[in-house]
């Protein structure tokens, strides 16, 4: 496994990876962000798809990972 880069971009790359090795019905995102130091929970997550977006995953993907796939396992769809 490689390890992130100052940057961050192969973490990134390499999560988008497993994204695909594993599905993206069975996967779920989810941040830890939001310390004073880092971005608000709702930029840092944007960030972040954006970046796996870049490296090859849909809005639509995104959109399961965060959204539907959390609302199912809450029976909240």
């Amino acid at each position: 496994m490689e390890g992130p880069d100052p940057r961050g971009v192969i973490a990134r790359k390499g999560m988008a990876r497993r994204i695909r090795e594993v599905g993206v019905s069975l996967t779920v995102l989810t941040t830890d962000v939001g310390q004073t130091e880092n971005p608000s929970p709702a930029e840092g997550t944007k960030t972040y798809l954006d970046h796996i977006v870049r490296f090859g995953l849909s809005q639509k993907e995104t959109d399961q990972m965060v959204r539907a796939t959390p609302a199912g396992l809450l029976s909240l769809s």
